[in-house]
């Protein structure tokens, strides 16, 4: 292998933490490879973060975009001349007498520390037509899609706070946002549940789960498994 492929230590992994970790790894004067996806991916360099439109929780921070506070974690992890950051994904991972091998498509890494940091999945939408109409109508990211819904009727499904921030990003675009949420109350931070409740456009069915998912080439309708008048 390559004297520049081999590594100190690697981040299987660029969200939040693989950046962070990769942040120490350079302070303390390791050679470190962070390893993410590309963007056009579900989730880019960065993670989940890059998906969020405004943070206001995060320490230092009024108010920042998630993408933003994305792209300084990575640049502070870059300041440091020993942290590569890589987009590319790991394919497979051998253990080897000394280390660890990673491969991608484009090369094989070899690190004395491996650390995953792969992160999360979206939670799928699991009832019959989810699958089926994944990006025909069933979405995941109210910020990369909210375009897609102008002047439309669509539906949140959930009632976490997470929930009511994607809600109030697609009323921005959408005629009419429904919350459906299994519980008595969606449980969103405060300053969100205010916000929700001055939109005229967000209406919460509460009590109230869905069961199908129906269209023909995109979504038409969502079943719930309560009367809606």
């Amino acid at each position: 292998m390559a004297k520049e492929n081999e590594y100190d230590f690697i981040a299987v992994g660029a969200g939040v933490s693989g950046l962070a970790a990769g942040m120490y790894a350079g302070r303390l004067g390791l050679k470190t490879l962070v390893l993410g996806g590309v963007f056009g991916s579900e989730i880019p360099i960065g993670g989940v973060i890059t998906t969020t439109n405004l943070v206001e929780n995060y320490p230092g921070f009024i108010s920042i975009s998630g993408s933003e506070l994305a792209e300084r974690i990575r640049k502070h992890a870059e300041s440091y001349p020993l942290v590569t950051i890589k987009p590319e994904i790991a394919l497979d991972i051998e253990k080897k007498k000394n280390g660890f091998e990673v491969a991608t498509k484009k090369a094989k890494y070899y690190g004395k520390t491996l650390l995953f940091s792969t992160g999360t999945r979206w939670k799928r939408l699991e009832v019959p037509g989810g699958k089926e109409f994944e990006n025909r109508g069933v979405n995941y990211c109210a910020l990369c899609d909210a375009p897609l819904y102008k002047n439309k009727i669509v539906a949140i499904i959930g009632g976490s706070d997470s929930a009511a921030r994607e809600a109030l990003i697609l009323a921005e675009q959408a005629k009419k946002v429904f919350i459906i949420y299994r519980k008595e109350k969606i449980r969103a931070e405060p300053v969100n549940v205010k916000r929700i409740s001055e939109k005229k456009n967000i209406e919460i069915i509460n009590n109230a789960n869905v069961i199908e998912v129906k269209g023909d080439k995109s979504v038409k309708a969502v079943i719930l498994d309560k009367e809606y008048r």
